[in-house]
């Protein structure tokens, strides 16, 4: 851990880049519709 930030609930750590996975391949917005259905990840509320 780098630091953290309690108040924020902020946290930094350091990771050694020979354990991330590939990068996500990045695509065009051109052929997608208005009502395309959209996924989305995440946990906002902590």
């Amino acid at each position: 851990m780098l630091g953290v930030q309690r108040g924020s609930d902020l946290g930094a750590v350091r990771i050694d880049p020979k354990y991330l996975p590939a990068p996500l391949a990045m695509g065009s917005s051109g052929n997608l519709n208005e009502t395309e259905t959209v996924y989305t990840f995440g946990f906002p509320f902590g």
